[in-house]
């Protein structure tokens, strides 16, 4: 029996407890709900952000309110208080997390809840991906580029730290770091200094347009130039304003025209845009004359007004001259006009008043890839080039050593017809049969048989023109030498130089040769292969070539493996074949 009120009163003992637990809780909430906020300044609130205060007093004030409306007043206080409790909470976890704090962003991209590492590379991928920078020439999108292409370079880690120092400064309503954006002086400068001539745009003097099937006066406009110096400065003086507006307004000026009115000439530029003028390209290799028209829209864009009067503005021609570079290319060669020759020969035609102008057609340097073979003497006969010009291209080509497949230089064929070509006079020479034959306006002059390079120095195929003419030439060979290294000389009558072997030694057209010893060159006979690599007529056959050609005349010398490459050629071994 006592055993039994003993533990019967150690159970009414812990049920009193209970009791008096709940009753201190319900206690403790009325006296939280009635105190609501008031207790707050209590807590450590240093370095809590200004928008986080301004909360607190914002829920104090309802709390306020809630207790002088009953009966909802108790809900309203323990609701204050959870709200409280939450917001510092969140403050707590959100000031000791190594995450970039609320509604932080920089340049527009969002960087919240990542870490420094994180955010690091997210900026570097907008950065090197998606950030673009307008280039604006007077108020004009010159071109799109990214930041590093003008020198401008993001600190990506200094970025992201400084968004993590921000805290809680994004809460509720945002905050945007600054990016930490730097220029770099040379970049800068060389990216300035690369568009320099595209951004250019000369003045355009006063001149002509052909709209709508006549002929309209244009003004003169000022040119457009990069200020260099102040553009360049403007970049590195603004990265961050640079990025931030996503673009940057380079400095330009301008110059005005000599002439702005172009109406003065305006008959005169009539009576030129409406004639038939052509040009007329040459090619002295092909003995062809290619005509090109020129439509009337293109000519009158040609048309300049300056101080001195009307004349063909150079730099219109550039369109013209590359159309026609397109098409006239052959098929192992490429051809094209020269600019400058072009201009010449159309301003010189415009001011005399003709309506041809002669330029000539120009042959480029090439490449050549060795057959087996077919190298040095060989290679030199099928191309029709002297070997000195093609050793004199290839410096660094070692001739015993080459193989097949190696890419060579082949110089332009304008190397052996450096003067202006006098287009109605051409001499065929037929190595293969040792013939002659001059024309002059399609017809035949002159022809007879002829002597020609022997073996060991034989007279090289190809298309030349006389050089030089002498009325008496000297020459020797090392076969003229005797053991002491005494040589003599040969004397050549009417000699005519027409293309180089080497550095001051010219084969050419001459007479009968005298050697040293008084006797005539393989006696004086015609139409054998006895020369040191000249072209030997008799003396009064050379004598009638030398009188009435000039420098200038092209000498076209043909063979099988260098068939003619002219018409005239052509018929020159039809005429040939029926001399035999």
């Amino acid at each position: 029996m006592d055993n039994f009120e003993k533990n019967k009163r150690r159970r009414k003992s812990k049920a009193r407890e209970r009791i008096e637990k709940r009753k201190q809780m319900r206690e403790s909430m009325a006296t939280l709900a009635n105190e609501g906020l008031d207790k707050l300044p209590t807590m450590p609130v240093s370095g809590m952000p200004k928008v986080f205060s301004k909360l607190i007093n914002i829920v104090r004030d309802a709390i306020w309110h809630f207790q002088k409306d009953a009966p909802i007043a108790l809900i309203a206080k323990i609701i204050g208080g959870f709200v409280v409790i939450f917001a510092g909470f969140f403050f707590l976890t959100t000031l000791f997390s190594s995450d970039i704090g609320p509604n932080i962003s920089t340049m527009g991209i969002k960087v919240s809840g990542q870490s420094v590492a994180e955010a690091t590379e997210t900026l570097f991928t907008y950065w090197n991906e998606d950030v673009l920078i307008d280039i604006m020439i007077e108020g004009e999108v010159f071109e799109q580029v990214r930041p590093s292409d003008i020198g401008l370079s993001l600190d990506t880690t200094a970025t992201a730290e400084a968004a993590k120092a921000a805290g809680l400064a994004g809460f509720p309503f945002g905050h945007e770091i600054e990016p930490v954006i730097t220029s770099d002086y040379g970049d800068v400068q060389t990216y300035i200094l690369g568009i320099a001539n595209d951004v250019y745009i000369p003045p355009y003097e006063a001149g002509y347009e052909w709209r709508d099937g006549q002929l309209v006066s244009v003004q003169g406009s000022a040119s457009r130039e990069l200020d260099t110096v102040l553009s360049i400065q403007r970049i590195v003086d603004n990265p961050l304003q640079i990025i931030i507006e996503g673009s940057v307004d380079l400095v330009a000026f301008s110059t005005p025209p000599n002439v702005i009115e172009a109406d003065p000439y305006f008959e005169q530029a009539l009576e030129f845009v409406t004639s038939d003028f052509l040009i007329e390209g040459y090619d002295p290799f092909e003995d062809e004359v290619e005509l090109m028209a020129t439509p009337r829209q293109e000519m009158a864009s040609w048309l300049v007004v300056t101080d001195t009067g009307l004349t063909i503005r150079q730099d219109s021609l550039d369109d013209f001259i590359e159309t026609a570079n397109s098409q006239l290319n052959l098929e192992n060669w490429q051809r094209y006009l020269d600019p400058v020759e072009t201009y010449e020969a159309i301003n010189n035609a415009f001011i005399t008043g003709n309506d041809v102008a002669d330029v000539r057609i120009r042959y480029a340097d090439s490449t050549y890839s060795l057959q087996q073979g077919d190298w040095g003497i060989r290679l030199s006969r099928r191309i029709g080039l002297p070997f000195f010009n093609i050793e004199n291209s290839n410096p660094g080509v070692d001739w015993d050593f080459v193989v097949a497949g190696q890419n060579i230089s082949i110089p332009s064929r304008d190397l052996v017809i450096p003067l202006d070509p006098i287009e109605d006079r051409r001499i065929i020479v037929d190595l293969d049969r040792r013939y002659l034959v001059a024309y002059e306006n399609d017809e035949v002059i002159f022809h007879w048989p002829i002597s020609v390079g022997m073996d060991a120095n034989p007279t090289m195929p190809g298309v030349y023109q006389i050089l030089s003419q002498f009325d008496v030439a000297y020459g020797s060979s090392f076969s003229l030498c005797n053991d002491n290294a005494e040589c003599g000389q040969w004397e050549m009558n009417h000699f005519m130089g027409i293309y180089e072997v080497g550095y001051g030694l010219t084969n050419g057209f001459h007479g009968s040769v005298i050697l040293p010893n008084g006797n005539y060159l393989d006696g004086g006979s015609a139409q054998t292969k006895t020369t040191f690599g000249c072209v030997m007529s008799d003396d009064l056959q050379a004598e009638l070539l030398y009188n009435w050609a000039e420098t200038g005349i092209v000498v076209e010398m043909v063979d099988s493996v260098f068939p003619p490459e002219s018409e005239l050629g052509q018929r020159a071994m039809d005429f040939i074949s029926q001399q035999a």
